[in-house]
């Protein structure tokens, strides 16, 4: 899919005529021009890559899937389900731990290391400590906010495409 994305943007580059690669002197002009250059070489650079297999903007299906689907169960909870009136991140912090006494591993889709030990002696895990729960916190919020745009603007949006747009 990335690859054909890839090639549709290229192709509508074509239509709206040829593509411009910018030299030094172009990156001096003005400065709203220099941003417009520099975004459109950063895409182009950016797309180079991904057609070479050098990098990925996409999470894996199994991820996006696990991702998605906790962003949906959070909106649920916050929009549809909310008898007592809680905030969002107290649902958040119920989820995780829900998640933690059932299926831990799938807190690693928001920290890597979540469920490892950070001391030799194995006593506490860098999921146990208040910095990184704020990290899956805030990952779950954001997950959160993608459904929500999604659902409120009829789109079907990727992390990546969020960020991108600000």
């Amino acid at each position: 899919m990335s690859t054909l994305r890839l090639q549709i943007e290229h192709l509508n580059e074509y239509l709206s005529g040829p593509t411009l690669i910018p030299t030094s002197e172009d990156l001096y002009i003005k400065n709203k021009d220099k941003k417009e250059i520099r975004k459109k070489l950063s895409n182009m650079i950016d797309g180079i890559r991904l057609s070479e297999g050098l990098i990925s903007k996409r999470w894996t299906v199994y991820k996006s899937n696990v991702r998605r689907s906790i962003g949906l169960y959070l909106w649920d909870r916050v929009n549809i389900f909310n008898i007592p009136q809680k905030s969002r991140r107290t649902h958040i912090i119920e989820l995780i731990h829900k998640i933690k006494s059932e299926d831990p591993e799938t807190l690693n889709l928001y920290l890597g290391n979540f469920n490892e030990y950070n001391s030799d002696k194995e006593t506490t895990k860098y999921g146990d400590l208040a910095e990184y729960q704020e990290t899956v916190i805030r990952e779950m919020d954001a997950d959160y906010d993608l459904t929500d745009h999604c659902i409120k603007n009829h789109e079907y949006l990727t992390p990546y495409d969020v960020k991108t747009r600000g």
